[in-house]
């Protein structure tokens, strides 16, 4: 038998888990920069830097970055004339994302995730 109050609380996180995502990640690289940073949050490095991480094109992560500047997730600075970037230190923000990754650990809010990415990086 399965409990309301269970399938509320899933409701619930599964509502906030497409707030965040509508309002923070437009694209799949996006997505994969959130989800370093959570697991590296003292990471600190440039484009090339983030590019090998992800695993991804310096032109694409560049763009994922500069939007995820935009959105207060990442810190720009010049180093020696290079721009550096890292996770904002914000417990706010970085609870926020820890949320959302954590809970795209459960499969149909991954689903979730994905079907909502793929719609918004399909549209003009």
């Amino acid at each position: 038998m399965e409990d309301p109050l269970v399938d509320h609380a899933n409701d619930l996180i599964a509502h906030e888990v497409r707030e965040f995502i509508s309002e923070n990640v437009d694209s799949f690289i996006t997505w994969d920069l959130l989800v370093f940073l959570h697991g590296n949050p003292e990471f600190m490095g440039n484009i090339l830097d983030l590019a090998a991480a992800l695993g991804r094109d310096e032109k694409d992560v560049l763009k994922a970055v500069l939007f995820s500047v935009e959105r207060g997730f990442l810190v720009a600075e010049r180093k020696a004339g290079e721009p550096f970037y890292w996770f904002i230190n914000d417990p706010e923000l970085r609870r926020r994302v820890a949320q959302v990754v954590e809970a795209a650990q459960d499969s149909n809010i991954r689903l979730r995730v994905i079907a909502h990415i793929l719609r918004k990086s399909s549209s003009p």
